[in-house]
């Protein structure tokens, strides 16, 4: 009685036939989904040959081997490249490719398991398989209807996929020929930002090189901090390279910073390109807005953006940048009134309405709002990313947008708005408030 209460378009169709109906849009969404996730499993098929380095002491690394020989393995991890020696190597496995090892873990988790398959599904997203991802999550929710876990994870797969399937499949997108690309930073550069950004609490896997240990330790011979013995030193030359970095960074010897070559994502980034990226390259890094060649100075990176140089560029973009005024687009004191957040926001009730964005053709606003409220999921995600930064900022050696060689300066007249944008300092930022010379 209350579904034809609701429903009163229902009443004269026969029961089955509905039900049919919904079930064979399911069905046939399902059937979809899969075919776009074995379309995308045949392209990994014999791509992306990983190898484990299993060590002596139990514990084991993931890379793509770049070179084995006698003496030792050099392996790129997270695009880094680094030597361990075959003393340290138990032994070195070759694993599947990715379709392969796919195929593999789930033959051996059943279509309910939650816990496991969620398991899975992470894995395909840090692959970037998010069709594979996307279908597994679809298939686990029609065992699991009724699970919010399920529920939720879904939801973000498909996001996921949206995004994936906007930016190329995640392949970056070709230039117009009239859109310079934007300059990233350099493989250094995201290794450099990494090791300012670590957190200690939350420690990362570091590398250092035995020669360059023994040339810092030299350096600040005189620091009583410093091991004054040679087997003090040695100690520290073959031991934990954290210790050697925590060091470092008691005795802010910034010049050594870039010997240190840091594998893991610190916990700032991780919840950036986590929990930002997704929303901030489709609501502002369109081609119509900060993505393109009309962006003005706050331009970010839209192509592959979850890729590493991609995501730090915009990291570093975003926490260096100001309003017209000076004011930071991120309010590290009270993350809930960044500019950032509010920009992102329906203008009425908004503390920082963003201008119209105009179409391509004719009249009207192409800009849409990506927060409905202020307490969306995102917002809050955003928030929490920010009081996850330090403060003070710490101040990288690093000049962005870098300037282009033989390059005269030129100035840039501002076009005229009577409402507030964001605007990209190409100086240095001023220090931020609270003074000091950040946390590194």
């Amino acid at each position: 009685m209350g579904l034809v209460a609701m429903c009163p378009t229902l009443v004269g169709l026969p029961l089955p036939s509905l039900v049919r109906g919904v079930f064979q849009q399911a069905s046939d969404d399902l059937e979809t989904l899969r075919q776009k996730a074995e379309t995308q499993l045949s392209s990994a098929q014999g791509s992306k040959a990983d190898i484990r380095l299993m060590f002596r002491n139990g514990e084991f690394l993931d890379g793509e081997l770049v070179t084995e020989t006698v003496d030792g393995v050099t392996m790129r991890v997270a695009g880094i490249e680094t030597r361990f020696p075959q003393s340290r190597i138990d032994r070195l496995i070759r694993l599947p490719d990715l379709a392969t090892r796919y195929r593999n873990w789930r033959s051996e988790i059943d279509d309910g398991d939650v816990g496991h398959i969620e398991q899975l599904i992470q894995w395909l997203a840090a692959q970037e398989l998010y069709h594979v991802a996307l279908y597994e999550a679809v298939k686990l929710k029609q065992h699991r209807p009724r699970d919010p876990r399920v529920a939720a994870l879904e939801r973000r797969m498909r996001g996921q996929v949206q995004l994936f399937d906007q930016r190329g499949q995640g392949v970056a997108r070709a230039p117009t020929p009239n859109e310079k690309p934007m300059p990233l930073l350099t493989p250094e550069q995201v290794n450099l930002i990494k090791v300012y950004e670590i957190d200690m609490i939350d420690q990362p896997r570091v590398r250092i090189a035995p020669r360059d240990i023994q040339d810092f330790l030299l350096a600040f011979r005189d620091d009583p901090r410093v091991p004054q013995t040679p087997e003090g030193r040695q100690a520290m030359i073959s031991g934990d390279p954290l210790d050697v970095l925590r060091l470092m960074f008691q005795l802010k010897a910034r010049d050594y910073y870039s010997k240190v070559r840091v594998l893991d994502d610190p916990d700032v980034l991780k919840r950036f390109r986590r929990d930002v990226t997704d929303w901030l390259v489709v609501g502002c890094a369109t081609t119509q807005c900060h993505g393109g060649v009309e962006a003005g100075s706050l331009r970010l990176e839209n192509r592959n953006a979850r890729g590493e140089t991609q995501a730090y560029t915009n990291f570093l973009i975003l926490t260096r940048a100001t309003m017209k005024d000076g004011t930071p687009l991120i309010n590290l004191e009270d993350p809930d009134e960044s500019p950032l957040l509010h920009l992102g926001l329906g203008r009425v009730g908004s503390r920082f309405p963003h201008p119209e964005v105009p179409v391509d053709r004719g009249n009207g606003d192409a800009w849409k709002e990506v927060f409905p409220r202020v307490d969306d999921r995102r917002w809050n995600a955003t928030t929490a990313w920010i009081r996850s930064l330090y403060q003070p900022r710490p101040e990288y050696p690093i000049e962005y947008p870098p300037v282009e060689e033989g390059a005269e300066p030129v100035e840039v007249e501002e076009p005229a708005s009577t409402e507030p944008h964001p605007d990209v300092p190409f100086a240095e930022p001023e220090p931020a408030p609270g003074g000091g010379d950040g946390p590194r």
